[in-house]
């Protein structure tokens, strides 16, 4: 599918993700038969989803434009200190993580692959090796996708973030299949959840 705006990128994630039976809100009325969620607040993303027991909020981005991954970064920053209430047919819910998502983020990165460089564990190093080891991160990154989810993750302490932050991916990072995969971080915990 050709990618040529922001809806597309919903659409393509939406998809993904439904087929592994995660259920899927749009924050507008659209001809894909998505439900619709609203809010209460000044701040709305792009996507909700329910995931392993929690609801999630999405900020998708096309990734023709780097400019448009590096809007993201803040945007995300601000939903996740932002008092707005999540509501599914008028009911208020719990939201349990904040991701940032692409068209890309379906094989395991963010941006074009042409900028976005794979990185194996040749070149890590033996924290990172620790880190891969006990869960915490994939056996592979793309190089800027690691920069703008361990900037979203360092800005945990500095924006004073109660909830999980990071990046949807796949697992196909760790030789797997495509199952959707979370890069979170929440106080001083990272960690890696793979939906399934």
């Amino acid at each position: 599918m050709e990618i040529k705006n922001e809806k597309d990128t919903m659409l393509v994630l939406s998809n993904w993700l439904s087929n592994f039976n995660i259920k899927i809100w749009w924050n507008q009325k659209n001809d894909y038969n998505f439900p619709q969620f609203t809010t209460k607040g000044s701040k709305r993303s792009d996507l909700l989803m329910y995931a392993n027991k929690k609801y999630y909020v999405i900020e998708c981005k096309k990734a023709d434009q780097k400019k448009n991954i590096y809007d993201a970064f803040f945007q995300l920053l601000n939903y996740s200190i932002d008092d707005t209430i999540y509501m599914i047919d008028n009911t208020p819910i719990d939201i349990g993580g904040y991701l940032l998502a692409t068209e890309y983020s379906v094989h395991g990165h963010l941006f074009d692959v042409k900028y976005d460089i794979l990185m194996t564990g040749n070149d890590f190093s033996k924290s990172r090796l620790w880190a891969i080891k006990n869960g915490q991160i994939p056996m592979c990154e793309h190089s800027m996708t690691e920069m703008i989810c361990r900037l979203l993750w360092r800005g945990i302490s500095e924006y004073d973030i109660k909830y999980p932050i990071g990046v949807l991916l796949s697992n196909e990072l760790n030789n797997s299949f495509m199952n959707p995969l979370m890069l979170l971080k929440h106080g001083k915990r990272q960690y890696m959840e793979v939906i399934v």
